[in-house]
């Protein structure tokens, strides 16, 4: 599970955190999130690998999500699981472990190169997607009328 957030401010006059929701929820709804689900300052999502969507989806890493927004605190945070990714990637690496154990790999092929392919395969995409999610956290919060304090 990963978390993060923000400390935000009005950027604009009479923008609320129903605007800033709203905005987070039809951009969840662009990128096709199943199950989304609003409650009072917190939406829940669900995304993943296993729908029709393009490997170039905001949520294909993402397993499943959820957007809280603090109006006390000016803060809005998220956390983010990753589970599909990390047993998917997992399997893939095993079933091509086996495919070359088979054809006879040698040992320091398994000792390095395995946990190398494994770290690329996960990690990488991982990062992609944290990347990927930030902006996508801050472009909703800049459409929704507020500004990210940097302070």
């Amino acid at each position: 599970m990963y978390r993060s957030g923000f400390k935000i401010l009005p950027g604009r006059e009479g923008a609320t955190h129903e605007d800033l929701l709203r905005m987070l929820v039809q951009g969840l709804e662009k990128a096709r999130a199943r199950s989304v689900i609003i409650e009072e300052s917190t939406v829940s999502f669900k995304g993943g690998m296993f729908r029709f969507v393009t490997g170039g989806n905001l949520l294909v890493a993402i397993t499943s999500g959820r957007i809280e927004f603090k109006p006390e605190a000016s803060r809005i945070t998220y956390s983010l699981c990753f589970k599909q990714l990390v047993v998917v990637g997992t399997v893939m690496v095993g079933v091509f472990a086996a495919l070359m154990a088979a054809r006879g790999f040698s040992y320091g092929f398994f000792r390095f190169g395995l946990p190398v392919m494994w770290l690329w395969l996960v990690g990488m995409n991982y990062l992609i997607a944290l990347a990927r999610f930030d902006g996508f956290m801050k472009r909703g919060i800049r459409a929704a009328g507020f500004v990210i304090d940097r302070s």
